[in-house]
């Protein structure tokens, strides 16, 4: 069992850093270097927020798990170079709403494209059974990260 672990440990590590370095290099490709992966996780969480009907700062902060604080430094960023905009709420002035601008909308469509990519690369030699054997392992995984989180927050 030990070495089944090591194994595993050693997986999930280089796996993690190969994909965040995919995702930096394609980012910086479809880009020309102008925007992070961090930002573009951004601009992808206000699409998640407008699916769930709440893009506002508190909504989209806790979507990427940062302070509100935080999320406004980057939104002032993005939003000096036209990626996202802020609109303040009239009924609430302390209030405000996340969109993103056509060129944040081609950034995340781009981005969405290489997941997409990623994940037919990723399963094109699996057969049917084999690829929904790791889609429910890694489900597995997944509820076992997000308990874990849950726990930490308790």
């Amino acid at each position: 069992m030990k070495n089944i672990s090591n194994e595993l440990n050693e997986f999930f590590v280089e796996c993690f850093n190969d994909i965040l370095r995919e995702e930096e290099r394609a980012i910086s490709k479809i880009s020309r270097g102008k925007i992070s992966v961090k930002e573009v996780h951004l601009i992808e969480a206000i699409f998640k927020a407008q699916k769930q009907g709440d893009i506002t700062l508190g909504n989209i902060s806790k979507i990427l798990g940062v302070s509100q604080g935080t999320l406004t430094v980057a939104v002032t960023s993005l939003e000096k170079r036209g990626y996202v905009k802020r609109i303040q709420n009239p009924n609430d002035r302390r209030s405000y709403a996340l969109y993103c601008t056509k060129l944040g909308e081609r950034i995340n469509a781009l981005h969405m494209r290489f997941h997409k990519e990623m994940i037919a690369d990723a399963v094109e030699h699996l057969n049917v059974t084999q690829t929904e054997i790791l889609s429910n392992s890694l489900q597995k995984l997944h509820i076992f990260f997000k308990s874990r989180e849950i726990k930490e927050k308790k």
